[in-house]
């Protein structure tokens, strides 16, 4: 691997560890209003499972990787890199793409990667 790529590699492992701690620390509210009555439910994440943008040749796909606010830097970059590997190839199951409590994307397609 490139030393460039094993930079890649824990830059995604860090920011999928930053968004898991994040979240864990968010209260979500949901709301839902009908005429004048307003429902509002608060929610607190126990376990985030973050999922990652993944360009294939047929699109985008989301692989998770479960229990990212339990797991290090490079247990999660691990787990990214061979989910990638995996979605690239389609040999995801459904389960492995399937939920997750947040979904983050990188902006190589904007060029944030490419060497200046």
């Amino acid at each position: 691997m490139p030393q460039s790529a094993g930079i890649q590699f824990l830059l995604d492992g860090k920011r999928d560890k930053t968004v898991s701690n994040t979240s864990m620390k968010i209260t979500i509210t949901y709301s839902s209003c009908e005429n004048t009555i307003c429902i509002y439910l608060t929610h607190r994440f126990d376990n985030v499972d973050v999922s990652m943008a993944v360009s294939t040749d047929t699109g985008l796909i989301t692989p998770i990787v479960f229990g990212a606010d339990r797991k290090g830097v490079i247990d999660i970059s691990k787990d990214t890199k061979s989910l990638a590997a995996k979605a690239r190839e389609n040999k995801l199951k459904p389960q492995e793409f399937q939920g997750g409590t947040v979904c983050v994307s990188n902006l190589g397609m904007m060029g944030a990667y490419s060497k200046h």
